[in-house]
């Protein structure tokens, strides 16, 4: 950027009380990637992210800690004693399910966040019973 254009700074908070500072060429819109990132790196928690790879949609689920890797990606740790759940859907319909320490995502491939996040139990509506 010459010296000369006007440059602002979004100010992200960290969680441990320090901002990451973004410079932004003035007339520059926020994408979503940079929205998602902000939204990620504020401390709220818990946190459920969805990203996609190749033709299938991925959601990370219980995330409590998240640390910027190398300004592309998000590394996504669960809660102490915890683990990551990684819900792959295919076609629609849950593929599989993995249980994680931790996932690297490339902030590019982000869909959405969800926060103060908890997800229930799907109910079976002909039995009552919870499958999921």
């Amino acid at each position: 950027m010459a010296r000369n254009e006007r440059a602002r700074k979004i100010n992200i908070p960290l969680p441990n009380g320090t901002n990451l500072s973004i410079p932004v060429q003035e007339g520059t819109s926020l994408n979503k990637a940079d929205v998602l990132v902000s939204g990620l790196l504020s401390g709220i928690t818990p946190i459920s992210v969805e990203y996609e790879c190749g033709d299938c949609c991925n959601k990370i689920v219980n995330i409590a800690d998240v640390e910027l890797v190398g300004g592309v990606a998000l590394e996504f740790f669960p809660p102490q004693e915890g683990c990551l759940v990684l819900k792959v859907f295919s076609g629609g319909k849950l593929a599989e399910t993995r249980i994680l320490n931790s996932i690297i995502v490339f902030i590019d491939q982000l869909i959405s966040a969800e926060f103060n996040a908890v997800e229930l139990p799907m109910v079976d509506k002909k039995c009552g019973c919870a499958n999921g």
